[in-house]
């Protein structure tokens, strides 16, 4: 199995940022195991302001000679207060006139896709998608929702008081990255 990014050119090249996978057609790059991280970029102050939802498009395609069966995705993270919740939609692709898998393709990162049910998952909760036969695909819809409440508290919370020390305050440490993981499992 390999995870690719989306690209509206059907020669399959692009895209050259993790921005532009908005669904469109299978890119011949693939996510790799350390990079999915950078799907979405950072959420600032005046981003959560605004607080928009985001989506990207992946692929998921067997690569193998053998039928990939009782698939399942889910998500994980290893963050105590994170900014944002990753929601996924698996969705079927289409085909082409000239017979080139598909999907969807919106017109930016904004822009909710028609096709897809997002979920919430977890490795309590995994979600089934089925079997993928050798050569064949599946669609992956990823929206990232901002926690508004959480961004701010977490802008709020900068520094403490010291122990024995009147008026003194050191700073509080804090993650410098939230990391999620896209799961998947096969028989």
């Amino acid at each position: 199995m390999k995870l690719c990014y989306t690209t509206s050119l059907n020669s399959g090249q692009g895209p050259n940022r993790p921005s532009g996978s908005i669904g469109g057609y299978i890119s011949e790059l693939t996510v790799r195991n350390d990079e999915f991280d950078n799907l979405f970029g950072e959420i600032s102050v005046y981003g959560a302001s605004k607080a928009k939802t985001e989506y990207r498009a992946l692929v998921l395609v067997n690569d193998s000679d053998q039928e990939a069966t009782d698939v399942t995705l889910y998500m994980t993270t290893a963050g105590e207060l994170n900014q944002g919740t990753l929601l996924i939609a698996p969705v079927a692709m289409n085909v082409d006139k000239e017979g080139r898998p598909v999907m969807e393709r919106i017109p930016d990162i904004y822009s909710k896709p028609f096709v897809g049910d997002f979920q919430t998952t977890d490795s309590e909760n995994k979600l089934n998608i089925g079997a993928i036969p050798p050569n064949g695909s599946i669609g992956i819809w990823v929206c990232r929702q901002i926690d508004t409440d959480n961004v701010m508290k977490d802008y709020r919370d900068v520094a403490k008081p010291m122990e024995n020390k009147l008026y003194w305050f050191e700073s509080v440490k804090k993650e410098t990255d939230e990391s999620w993981q896209l799961n998947v499992e096969w028989n």
